[in-house]
């Protein structure tokens, strides 16, 4: 797996200005399954095109309470597939 920074906020959480939202999907044929829907934009750090997997810290949110009564779930690590249509690879950023 590789971290990813973000390129305004380097590994400060804090300064983090993406975020994930809790929500109902499909996945693979399956319906009504829960997963996060990110807004990321990062840097790959060393040896990133040679990776199956980035890690982003995002604050996630469930402003819709599917998993319970809080708006604001915490600073959670989303782990997003490199080959996904969002990650180019090449010019060290995947958005």
């Amino acid at each position: 797996m590789l971290r990813a920074d973000q390129p305004e906020a380097g590994s400060d959480a804090g300064g983090i200005p993406d975020f994930g939202i809790v929500c109902l999907g499909e996945w693979e044929g399956k319906r009504d399954v829960v997963g996060i829907r990110v807004t990321w934009e990062k840097r790959y750090i060393t040896l990133g095109p040679n990776r199956d997997l980035v890690g982003s810290r995002v604050p996630l949110y469930d402003p819709d309470h599917i998993l319970g009564q809080q708006d604001d779930i915490g600073i959670t690590l989303a782990l997003i597939p490199t080959k996904r249509r969002a990650c180019r690879s090449g010019a060290a950023t995947c958005r």
